[in-house]
């Protein structure tokens, strides 16, 4: 799949709101390695706690109006200490 960045600007405007902003950290090993400075996405702040919600919405509001019902199925892990 081709990186589209008219999709991703787009994606972006409908989730606007919704998906709460997360912030860039950067990460010194990484930008060690590559020689540029590399940062991290740190959707693991989403209250869900994952990325899933920004593809979820996203998908979900680009439905088609006739779409009357969406079904969806994550998995997820929980240690209990």
């Amino acid at each position: 799949m081709k990186l589209d960045i008219k999709k991703v600007k787009e994606a972006q405007t409908v989730i606007r709101g919704i998906a709460d902003n997360t912030p860039l950290i950067p990460s010194f090993f990484l930008s060690s390695i590559i020689g540029n400075e590399f940062l991290l996405k740190l959707e693991n702040v989403q209250p869900i706690g994952a990325f899933k919600i920004r593809g979820a919405l996203n998908a979900v509001f680009n439905l088609p109006v006739s779409t009357k019902v969406v079904t969806c199925c994550s998995t997820e892990i929980m240690v209990v200490a």
